[in-house]
């Protein structure tokens, strides 16, 4: 029974692990700075409270015999995904919003402002859509683990 639960710690730990990685090579300060919109960290704050929350449904079932049903944080991973894609969309009109009616094509600074435009919106867009995605999977691996668990105890209770 409390494989489950050593099997979402297990995932815990790596997740840590990787975040402390990412710190070492500065890439946690890129997804700060590249998304104008903050949208990557409210997916980040969204994932920890979902896998907390699961890692304490797991633990219930695992050391209690008592579970509830996913569909909160199930509901939590979709919306990572919704964020994630809802900041795509905003890079993208960054990107695009009124850059191009004051741009003289013969005029190298203006050109290069547009690019540098032009690559914020697109930083907002790739950031938000990579950590929406990332966390979606995340989570949903250990929803899995749960949603295993409690399917193997009715399976074999019955």
């Amino acid at each position: 029974m409390r494989k489950h639960f050593v099997i979402w710690w297990l995932i815990a730990t790596l997740v840590g692990l990787l975040c402390a990685v990412l710190h070492m090579f500065g890439i946690d300060a890129d997804f700060i700075r590249y998304d104008q919109t903050s949208i990557s960290i409210a997916i980040l704050a969204l994932f920890i409270i979902a896998s907390l929350k699961t890692g304490w449904q797991t633990y219930n079932f695992s050391c209690r015999d008592t579970w509830s049903d996913t569909k909160v944080v199930t509901w939590m991973a979709e919306l990572m995904v919704t964020l994630g894609l809802i900041g795509t969309v905003i890079g993208f009109i960054i990107m695009t919003s009124d850059i191009f009616l004051a741009i003289d094509p013969k005029n190298t600074e203006d050109i290069k402002e547009a690019l540098i435009h032009i690559s914020s919106g697109m930083g907002t867009a790739l950031y938000t859509t990579v950590m929406g995605f990332v966390c979606y999977v995340l989570t949903s691996v250990q929803i899995l683990n749960l949603e295993n668990g409690i399917d193997n105890y009715e399976i074999m209770n019955t």
